[in-house]
């Protein structure tokens, strides 16, 4: 029986009146219980026993064969698993926590399909990829009934790479240029460009712009991208800024002595 239901032992018995009744439970005589039928509104599990009963007159006593309650306790899930968030490669794990007649048994569902040998409290997706991504849940089974978890994601971080790296460039004084790089992985980005080494103050977007070029933009530049997963630094581009020809002095007329 399932904990909390009712249930009740009777024995039908022959012989002269008056007969006597007396229960047992595990051999110890229960107090009260001195009618044909044990009765029990709400089964508890410290009802879980062998009950037999004897019943007496003036001939004698006989004692009925054993009689085994078995009380299956429902599964309560007291640790939901909880949602997982693991860089690419890495490994995630679910735990569950349940209470209930054992065994219990468990199976893990991956956006509700289930995930062959993932059988145990614990689920484990070692080197995780984009594949992986998704619900994950499980339902559990016990001779008294089944329970499900709630569903609960896994997040996969993956690494910034670069798809396209920024190209160096010749420009004459006062031209624009845009520097830009093509990278993916998973949001947010955080781009931060260099100069000579050096961080350049407020360009933090995949593009840098420069509106009219002077001598001091002249240099080597790259960018780093940054995200959960780490940080990627592009390949260094060099800009070069040629500066027109301008006459600082004209020639002037010479008159010289033969």
């Amino acid at each position: 029986k399932l904990l909390g239901q009712a249930l009740t032992l009777s024995v039908v018995a022959s012989g002269s009146e008056p007969l006597d009744y007396q229960w047992h439970k595990d051999g110890e005589a229960i107090e009260g219980g001195e009618a044909k039928e044990l009765f029990f509104e709400e089964l508890a599990t410290s009802d879980a026993a062998a009950y037999t009963v004897s019943i007496s007159n003036e001939a004698g006593t006989v004692v009925s064969d054993s009689a085994e309650i078995i009380v299956h306790v429902p599964i309560t899930i007291t640790q939901q698993p909880v949602e997982a968030r693991v860089i690419e490669g890495e490994t995630a794990s679910f735990t569950v926590a349940a209470q209930g007649t054992e065994p219990i048994e468990y199976k893990w569902r991956f956006n509700s399909e289930v995930i062959e040998g993932a059988s145990g409290a614990v689920l484990t997706v070692a080197n995780a990829s984009k594949a992986n991504e998704g619900s994950y849940q499980v339902v559990m089974k016990n001779p008294a009934g089944s329970a499900v978890s709630e569903e609960v994601k896994l997040t996969v971080v993956q690494p910034v790479t670069i798809l396209g790296q920024p190209e160096g460039d010749t420009k004459l004084l006062g031209q624009a240029l845009t520097l830009s790089v093509v990278a993916s992985g998973s949001e947010p980005l955080v781009y931060q460009w260099h100069k000579g080494g050096e961080v350049v103050e407020g360009a933090q977007t995949r593009e840098l712009v420069f509106e009219a070029l002077s001598t001091e933009d002249e240099a080597k530049y790259s960018v780093s991208i940054s995200n959960e997963a780490g940080t990627v630094v592009s390949e260094e581009v060099e800009l070069t800024v040629h500066v027109p020809i301008t006459i600082a002095q004209q020639p002037v007329v010479a008159r010289v002595i033969e």
